[in-house]
């Protein structure tokens, strides 16, 4: 997530001349939808259970960011990136509440407050990391709007190894 946000303001403002706030209405789309499917899943989750919504939402994510991995110099806002951003919000949406469920789940309600700041430790770690990987794949190129869209793919290979890894390691959790 860290890495989309990042390289897709460096397009947007350093390809298109956006500015900063037109750049953050341009992602108001991806907020809404993540709100909205966030909403969904916690509704879904106790029919559809942890594994199912987990990896539906990392396919529809993946599935953004290789949308994403075609831009070029002449994708426009409409054309080239509502589309898969609208993609984006919608997996990362089905993704957070079944995985926070299945980590929290098996934690004791004493330990719980610990194991939600961990989590969320974690996720800001992993963010970074994951940054630091696609700013130096995309810095590998000779141009800089070959960098984004080599960066973009290699979060689509990163989002395509976590569905992977959730199918492989499908085990039952509690559906809330």
């Amino acid at each position: 997530m860290f890495g989309m946000f990042f390289f897709l303001t460096q397009f947007l403002q350093q390809t298109h001349g956006y500015g900063a706030l037109r750049t953050g209405f341009a992602f108001l789309p991806i907020t809404i939808l993540i709100l909205a499917s966030s909403a969904l899943a916690v509704r879904l989750l106790p029919r559809v259970g942890v594994p199912r919504l987990a990896i539906a939402g990392g396919v529809v994510t993946t599935a953004g960011m290789v949308w994403l991995g075609q831009i070029s110099r002449d994708s426009g806002y409409a054309e080239g990136i509502l589309g898969p951003v609208l993609l984006f919000g919608a997996g990362a949406g089905l993704v957070f509440a079944p995985l926070t469920t299945s980590i929290l789940s098996r934690v004791e309600p004493a330990e719980s407050g610990a194991a939600a700041g961990l989590l969320n430790a974690m996720q800001q770690v992993g963010g970074a990391l994951g940054l630091a990987v696609l700013v130096t794949v995309a810095t590998s190129a000779t141009a800089p709007i070959d960098g984004m869209s080599r960066a973009f793919g290699a979060a689509s290979a990163l989002t395509a190894t976590a569905v992977v890894l959730a199918l492989v390691n499908r085990r039952p959790t509690p559906a809330a």
